[in-house]
């Protein structure tokens, strides 16, 4: 068989209720998730904002050589003392260098902000080597987005640990699209914290290199709602980090559209966990449909395949004895699937469709 390997995915695990609408109070009127409101430009954001802060203006150079963090900082002020706004990036290639304490080169303190660039490709910023720092935190916020940037985190030059390239701990209202992340020292987008997310809509994207998951969901309320990941493509995660997936979700989310290339040291591609907090449901309410994922790189056994593409942890459950028993007499991934990790896994589908039909009778 092949090296090259790749699948693709037409179905939805589970059934899960239709997408609500998409409205944030930086566009009040205006459903951000249409294609129209994504590409508005920076005079369409003024008008509809009635905020706009160009990073020029407040003396970013964007040449790729100048530190622009403070300039860029004291423009995220001038919104943010202004309770909304946009903080315009022009095309340029902007160096961001350590705030002088925390882990992030950005840490918006109120919502109700936009970070928008001319594309990919376009503008672009960079982590300055030895920052040690993350491009963006965002703590209790709502009403957050990004759109039309390029962000690498150069890794290759950093020394902490443990670092993401965007980090989102209990804020809502998030919407990242049209974007390019790489180079991340861990997640390139990790979400965190026990409470409710509600909408969040990751979508149009790309994140290449991450140094650990591509996007990690740690959440495991089955009260989120409307947690969107659409049209992204995941290249090369775990790239520091050995075997991590391109995705993790522990809460309910909708994936639809997701392209996975794995490397050498990438695990899976998109891991559903069944685990559960106090009134969590894990990743169980959560569906999948059109996923791409190409194994070319991948150079250990095609048997490890079928375990490489989605992992729901019925399929994690095979008995190792059994599975190497199966091998050794020389099963192929075809007979493993039906004989071996179809028998093991059927609970937990059963109980999927159990839970998605109460779900959508409702």
């Amino acid at each position: 068989m092949k090296k090259f390997l790749s699948l693709l995915i037409a179905f939805t695990l589970f059934v899960a209720p239709a997408h609500a609408q998409f409205r944030t109070n930086v566009f009040p009127t205006d459903d951000t998730s249409n294609a129209a409101n994504r590409n508005l430009s920076a005079a369409e954001i003024n008008e509809r904002i009635g905020n706009i802060f160009n990073v020029k203006t407040y003396g970013a150079v964007g040449d790729g050589v100048t530190d622009d963090r403070a300039a860029i900082q004291t423009a995220l002020d001038a919104a943010e003392a202004a309770g909304r706004g946009a903080i315009f990036f022009p095309a340029g290639h902007y160096k961001v260098g350590a705030p002088g304490s925390g882990f992030y080169a950005f840490e918006p303190t109120s919502g109700n902000i936009v970070f928008r660039g001319e594309g990919v490709g376009t503008t672009k910023i960079t982590i300055a080597n030895a920052a040690d720092v993350g491009f963006l935190s965002l703590t209790d916020l709502t009403n957050v987005s990004l759109s039309g940037i390029e962000i690498d985190c150069n890794a290759a030059n950093q020394v902490a640990t443990g670092i993401h390239c965007i980090r989102s701990d209990n804020s809502d209202y998030l919407h990242f699209d049209s974007f390019k992340l790489s180079n991340s020292v861990a997640y390139g987008i990790g979400f965190q914290g026990d409470a409710d997310f509600k909408r969040i809509w990751i979508t149009n994207g790309s994140i290449i290199n991450a140094g650990a998951d591509g996007i990690d969901f740690k959440n495991r309320a089955d009260t989120n709602e409307s947690l969107i990941f659409d049209n992204l493509d995941i290249i090369n995660p775990s790239a520091i980090d050995t075997g991590k997936p391109g995705i993790d979700i522990r809460g309910p989310a909708t994936l639809t559209n997701i392209r996975v290339k794995l490397e050498e040291n990438a695990a899976i591609g998109v891991r559903f966990r069944a685990d559960s907090a106090e009134n969590g449901m894990g990743g169980r309410y959560s569906s999948l449909s059109n996923f791409t994922i190409d194994l070319n790189s991948v150079t250990d056994a095609v048997g490890d395949h079928e375990e490489r593409l989605v992992r729901l942890y019925g399929v994690a459950d095979v008995d190792p004895v059994a599975r190497d028993t199966a091998r050794s007499y020389g099963l192929g991934a075809w007979d493993r699937l039906r004989f071996l990790l179809w028998p093991t896994a059927l609970p937990y589908v059963v109980t999927g469709v159990r839970l998605a039909a109460s779900v959508a009778l409702r």
